[in-house]
């Protein structure tokens, strides 16, 4: 219900029961996860070995702003406009 809330989501009591299955399975993934081998660096003792080609970080010309922002319905010169929804959210939440 609280993630509901969050999200702005209006969910049956239905919808709700599936969301916390949903959830729940998610969660029983993620502690499969947690049990998974690991060697003493943290890395899954059965993943390969991150080797490979890494080309050298260097910086290269942005994105001009009007490209980046062309696709925006609000945008300023300083980026995005989007509502503000955090302060609203919190008077809604229990």
């Amino acid at each position: 219900m609280h993630l509901a809330a969050l999200a702005r989501l209006e969910l049956s009591e239905s919808e709700l029961a599936e969301l916390g299955a949903d959830l729940e399975e998610v969660l029983r993934y993620m502690q499969l996860l947690d049990e998974a081998p690991l060697s003493a660096d943290g890395a899954a003792l059965d993943a390969p070995a991150a080797h490979g080609p890494w080309r050298a970080d260097q910086p290269t010309p942005s994105l001009p702003v009007a490209l980046a922002l062309g696709g925006s319905a609000h945008a300023t010169e300083r980026g995005f406009v989007v509502p503000s929804f955090v302060e609203r959210t919190r008077d809604r939440l229990p």
